[in-house]
């Protein structure tokens, strides 16, 4: 999902590169490298991404705002890049980092699971209340002008992570009246009611978004652990064999 690859991309090349004795030379071997790959294709995002992380390595905060703006730029669609480019502005401008923030969760609400989000969390709680909040308004403007079922399946996932379950659930449950086919709303009703422990309600559900789209592992996996708490590690045992192998 796009919060793995978020964590992926951020965070593990970093890692790697930090525990490195000879860092400084990797960095520039590296930069030396996407370079040359830029040369060969201008246009893949993804390497001008990886050069801003670089030069952020390097304490070049320019160098890698520049290559985040080209890899945004080039693909205006990627989450990934807007996160990036907020963190590497954040220190300087937290007017425009959130701005870059709510690009990506407008995008893909999904980010709010990654590390990023909760690390926001921890670090500044109260930009990570603004960057809900200012999320739910624009998604509610769109919504209004419109009226798609996609920018309103945003805005449920939005307001789970408000945990406003209430509102949430409406929110869904409107989606599956409208376009009962797609899989995701009732999985995402099945998250609603597992939490609020209405158990039945969403095995139901999750046995929907199930029928509906058998190879999605997250309605499979979350029947998995429903019936565990409900102590019938059988039908745990099946759905968590299912879940693995889809």
């Amino acid at each position: 999902g796009t919060s793995t690859n978020i964590n992926k991309l951020i965070i593990n090349d970093s890692i790697s590169l930090k525990s490195s004795s000879s860092l400084k030379l990797q960095i520039d071997s590296s930069l030396y490298y996407f370079r040359r790959a830029v040369q060969l294709n201008p246009n893949e995002d993804l390497f001008y991404h990886n050069m801003g992380w670089l030069y952020m390595f390097q304490s070049k905060r320019d160098s890698a705002l520049y290559y985040m703006s080209k890899a945004c730029k080039l693909d205006p669609n990627n989450p990934l890049h807007y996160l990036s480019r907020g963190l590497i502005v954040e220190p300087m401008d937290s007017v425009f980092a959130l701005s870059n923030y709510q690009k990506a969760v407008l995008l893909s609400p999904d980010v709010l699971d990654s590390e990023f989000f909760l690390a926001m969390k921890r670090r500044k709680s109260s930009l990570a209340l603004e960057l809900l909040n200012s999320s739910e308004q624009e998604l509610n403007r769109i919504y209004m002008e419109t009226q798609s079922v996609v920018v309103r399946a945003k805005l449920g996932k939005l307001l789970i992570y408000k945990n406003d379950s209430i509102s949430a659930r409406q929110t869904f449950l409107e989606i599956v009246d409208v376009l009962p086919n797609l899989s995701r709303p009732w999985y995402y009703l099945g998250n609603i009611d597992a939490l609020n422990g209405r158990d039945s309600v969403a095995i139901y559900h999750y046995r929907k978004s199930i029928f509906l789209d058998s190879k999605d592992y997250l309605p499979i996996y979350a029947l998995a652990k429903t019936y565990n708490e409900l102590g019938d590690t059988v039908r745990s045992g099946i759905y968590l064999k299912r879940a693995l192998a889809a």
